[in-house]
């Protein structure tokens, strides 16, 4: 994206970050969609479709029922990011995983980390204490 902007390509995200990959974050990546710029909707939704490659090959390891999506452009951009990644998933893997999961956005937003380990503290001290008596 910041390749784009420099070239002149993502007119709307130079002129709010310009090439500065420290200011370019999802939000702004998001406004410059908004904006028009083409360039960089392309980028996302090619990063998307990477990752969808990427998820249907998790999918077959590990057969989750569930795949959940979090992170800046997912929050930032949440029906493209998702209907891209969906698209390409279900395009990759084999036909016998068909309707046998679905991927979402995570709803905890930046909060998501901290709950889970929180979470986990608290089942792995429940184990600990179930296993002491």
């Amino acid at each position: 994206a910041a390749a784009a902007a420099y070239r002149g390509a993502a007119p709307v995200l130079q002129e709010k970050a310009g090439s500065d990959l420290s200011k370019i974050r999802s939000s702004v990546l998001r406004a410059s969609i908004e904006g028009g710029d083409v360039a960089v909707e392309r980028i996302i939704r090619d990063a998307a479709k990477m990752l969808g490659h990427a998820l249907a090959g998790v999918i077959h390891l590990l057969a989750p029922d569930v795949v959940v999506l979090g992170g800046g452009l997912v929050e930032a951009l949440p029906d493209l990011y998702l209907s891209e990644v969906s698209k390409t998933v279900n395009k990759r893997v084999m036909e016998s995983f068909h309707g046998t999961f679905k991927i979402v956005t995570a709803a905890l937003g930046d909060d998501a980390a901290v709950k889970g380990v929180a979470a986990w503290a608290k089942i792995e001290l429940e184990r600990r204490a179930l296993s002491k008596k």
